[in-house]
C-alpha cells in the first residue's frame, strides 16, 4: 500500500485559501457540520463515503495527482497535528505501528483517494464494506480487508484531514479484526454459527472479558488499543461499544459461497451460545465432570436482593462459584442473558 499523502500547507497560506487558521475553534455551525461528517465516515457505506470525498474535491479539499512518482520524499509526510478538537471528532495522527500478521516497517491504514472522485450516479458502488475469507494453501482460513480502489489522495483542509482520519480508524478496525479472526477464530470461519464463536468461553469468564460483548472485546482482544493509536477518542465517540456498533456497520464477513453481517460476532445468538458454551465448559473442566444436561437447574438462577451478597459473589474467584453461581455471573456478564434461553437453546434435553 502506497503511504498517505499529505499537502503541507502553512498557516497563512491555508487561511488564504481556506478561510481557516489552525487553532482556532471553529464555529457552533462547523462543529455541526463536522460532527454530521464524522458520523458519514464512522457509519457509511463506501457508496456515501466516496460521494462525501467527492465534495471535497469539488470544493478544493481534497487533491489528487495522477502520478505519485512524481511527488518529493516532503510530500509523504504527516501534517502536524491538528490543535483544535471538534465535538464528536477525532484528533490528527500519525500512521499506526505495525500490526501482526502485516509486513516490516510501518503500517499506513489512512489510505487517501486514488483517483479522480466521482459523484456520477451511473457508477456503481460497493454497498457494502468487505472482509473476504479464502482458502490458504496451507488448508487455513484467512480473512483480509480490500481496499476500495477509490481510497488515496491528499487532504488541503482540516476538515478533509479529519475524514481521513475517521477512515484510518475504520479501516484499522477492519484490518484488526481480520487478523483476529484469522490467527483465533478458524472453527466460526470453517463453520459460522454462535458456538464457533465461544470455543475460549471458560478462559474469558476467568478473564471477565467476554468477546461477544463489544466493549469487553476490544479489551481482549487489544484491538481496543490499536483503535486509539490510529486516532479513534472514545470518550468523544460515545464509548467503546458504541463506536464499535457504528464502525461495523455496513460491513460483511465475506465467504466464496456466503456472507454475513459483521456485527453478527456481537449479536445476542453469540451471547446466548457464549453463556451455553461457558457452563458447559465449567462442568467439563474446573468441576472435572462429565457433562450431562440433568446436572444443569432447569429454573432461573437466582440472583441476590441483598447488595453486600452481591458484591460477595462478584469478588469471588470464578472457579470457586457453585454451578448455580457460575450461571448467574455469566448470565450477567454476557449482557443479562436469560439462562432459560440458553438452557432450552443449547440444552434441549433439560428443556
Amino acid at each position: 500500500m502506497s503511504p498517505a499523502i499529505r499537502k503541507r500547507t502553512g498557516g497563512a497560506e491555508r487561511q488564504t485559501k481556506t478561510g481557516k487558521k489552525r487553532g482556532r475553534k471553529p464555529s457552533r455551525e462547523g462543529q455541526a457540520a463536522a460532527a454530521q461528517s464524522v458520523e458519514v465516515i464512522r457509519k457509511g457505506t463506501p457508496g456515501r463515503i466516496q460521494a462525501r470525498l467527492a465534495e471535497r474535491e469539488q470544493r478544493g479539499e481534497i487533491v489528487v495527482r495522477p502520478d505519485e512518482n512524481d511527488l518529493s520524499a516532503d510530500d509523504f509526510l504527516d501534517e502536524e497535528q491538528l490543535d483544535c478538537e471538534i465535538e464528536l471528532g477525532d484528533e490528527d495522527q500519525e500512521p499506526i505501528e505495525e500490526l501482526d500478521g502485516q509486513g516490516q516497517g510501518e503500517v499506513d491504514v489512512s489510505v487517501h483517494p486514488a483517483e479522480l472522485l466521482s459523484i456520477d450516479t451511473g457508477e456503481e458502488r460497493t454497498a457494502q464494506f468487505e472482509i473476504r475469507v479464502s482458502r490458504s494453501p496451507d488448508g487455513k482460513w484467512r480473512c483480509d480487508f480490500p481496499r476500495p480502489a477509490w481510497m488515496r489522495g491528499a487532504s488541503d483542509s482540516d476538515d478533509a484531514d479529519n475524514d481521513f482520519n475517521q477512515i484510518t480508524v475504520r479501516f484499522a478496525l477492519f484490518d484488526a479484526l481480520s487478523d483476529w479472526l484469522t490467527e483465533k477464530r478458524q472453527d466460526f470461519l470453517d463453520r459460522p454459527e454462535p458456538l464457533a464463536l465461544a470455543i475460549e468461553a471458560l478462559d474469558e469468564m476467568h478473564a471477565g472479558c467476554p468477546s461477544v460483548v463489544p466493549s469487553e472485546f476490544l479489551r481482549r482482544s487489544g484491538i481496543g488499543d490499536i483503535l486509539v493509536e490510529a486516532g479513534s477518542n472514545t470518550e468523544k465517540a460515545g464509548g467503546d461499544a458504541s463506536l464499535l456498533s457504528r464502525l461495523s456497520s455496513e460491513t460483511e464477513i465475506v465467504w466464496p459461497d456466503g456472507r454475513m453481517p459483521l456485527d453478527f460476532l456481537f449479536c445476542h445468538e453469540a451471547r446466548v451460545a457464549w453463556v451455553a458454551s461457558s457452563v458447559r465448559q465449567f462442568i467439563e473442566r474446573d468441576l472435572k465432570k462429565t457433562f450431562d444436561p440433568q446436572l444443569l437447574p432447569a429454573e432461573e438462577p437466582r440472583i441476590p436482593k441483598d447488595k453486600a451478597e452481591r458484591e460477595r459473589l462478584s469478588a469471588m474467584q470464578t472457579s470457586s462459584l457453585t454451578l448455580p453461581e457460575f450461571i448467574t455471573r455469566c448470565c450477567q456478564m454476557a449482557g443479562k442473558i436469560s439462562w432459560a434461553e440458553a438452557s432450552s437453546t443449547h440444552f434441549a434435553q433439560n428443556a
